[in-house]
């Protein structure tokens, strides 16, 4: 039941009053008449008085309460003025009651719960919410990658099929993270490595631990991604080959030597060294070959790879590096060997010779004097 507090204006209202007795002006007037026509009008903002719709009566019946009951339209002002006034007799005082209206009352007043509701339910956007650094923005600034949020279909080890009313733009979700917020597989997250608009299919990077079904709910948040060249989900592969998505590059040759990575799937935790690649048909070849040979829904990663430098090139710029002066480690290398073990001859004498261990040609020549102090050297390498 309305509390009537205050006085609402445009809606119904109920007060009670009592009557003096005219014959005994000290006393109320028990069980008054009051007829349906002269005795109760009503006058809106000072206007002409008027027969109140609902006749006033005592309540309850043979008492001395009169119940005053203003329709909606009979409370459409600001200040109502009720008269009361009666027109065949003597039986009672006339009276006045005087109405002034608000536009909201006590029981217009939301709860604590209400107003709790009333702020999480509110939409937020840049119209309404856009004051510096106030909490709407905050919150608004806060919520601005979530990219869609909505309950699943259903799902497999590799994807999540998103609700019905999701984009039918092939890749529209790729590079995204996907969250499971509710329902089955809560608390998983997940890349999107591609998405398929007919589907609604988003193919994740791992295998998820809880596969999605239709009471999961999903949060997709905007993320940059990984520093791939290329990912997605594949198409077909063979024991030695894999066939990439449709974004995979037409260019033959261009992901030779770098790695595939299968992620997800029947094949996954494989990483392969690509050998060759078809541009025509987006094929990879690898090497070696697969130990578990993926499947078309397998999802895979190509991966950026720089071969290490062979040893021979590692040694030949080792051997190249200056040690001594102008001398690169090759060259004292030959020069130390020719002295310890190439044959020497000219001992005893001024000129002391020592051969290279090959016995081709003079390594060191050295001058010295009677002391066999040197004097002089000559090196050929």
């Amino acid at each position: 039941m309305a509390s009537y507090v205050p006085p609402k204006k445009n809606a119904a209202f109920i007060c009670y009053t009592a009557l003096t007795d005219a014959s005994d002006t000290t006393l109320l007037k028990a069980n008054p008449t009051i007829a349906a026509s002269g005795d109760a009008k009503v006058s809106k903002d000072g206007g002409a008085f008027a027969d109140l719709a609902t006749t006033p009566d005592v309540y309850p019946a043979a008492g001395y309460a009169v119940r005053i009951q203003l329709g909606a339209d009979e409370m459409n002002a600001d200040n109502i003025t009720v008269y009361l006034h009666d027109a065949s007799g003597a039986e009672w005082c006339d009276q006045f009651i005087h109405i002034q209206t608000v536009a909201s009352q006590l029981d217009d007043i939301p709860t604590a719960a209400e107003n709790a509701d009333a702020v999480w339910d509110e939409i937020l956007s840049g119209a309404t919410h856009n004051i510096a650094t106030s909490a709407g923005r905050r919150l608004r600034e806060i919520t601005s990658t979530i990219i869609r949020a909505s309950t699943a279909q259903g799902g497999a080890s590799t994807y999540i099929t998103l609700d019905a009313s999701a984009s039918a733009t092939d890749g529209a979700y790729d590079p995204a993270l996907v969250a499971i917020v509710g329902g089955t597989g809560i608390g998983q997250s997940r890349l999107i490595m591609e998405y398929d608009g007919t589907t609604k299919r988003a193919y994740v990077d791992r295998d998820w631990k809880t596969t999605p079904d239709a009471t999961s709910e999903f949060v997709i948040y905007a993320d940059a991604g990984r520093e791939h060249i290329n990912e997605g989900v594949l198409t077909a592969a063979t024991s030695t080959t894999a066939s990439l998505n449709a974004y995979a590059s037409t260019t033959d040759d261009i992901y030779n030597d770098c790695m595939i990575f299968i992620r997800a799937g029947t094949g996954e935790d494989q990483v392969r060294h690509i050998t060759d690649y078809d541009g025509a048909t987006k094929t990879v070849t690898v090497d070696p070959a697969w130990e578990t040979t993926p499947v078309a829904g397998d999802v895979y990663t190509i991966l950026p790879f720089v071969a290490p430098a062979a040893t021979s090139d590692v040694a030949s710029e080792i051997l190249g590096t200056a040690v001594e002066g102008t001398y690169t480690l090759s060259e004292v290398l030959q020069l130390m060997a020719a002295v310890l073990f190439g044959k020497a001859s000219g001992g005893g004498t001024t000129t002391v010779v020592f051969r290279d261990t090959g016995d081709a040609a003079d390594r060191v020549v050295a001058t010295v004097d009677g002391d066999g102090n040197r004097t002089a050297v000559t090196l050929n390498v």
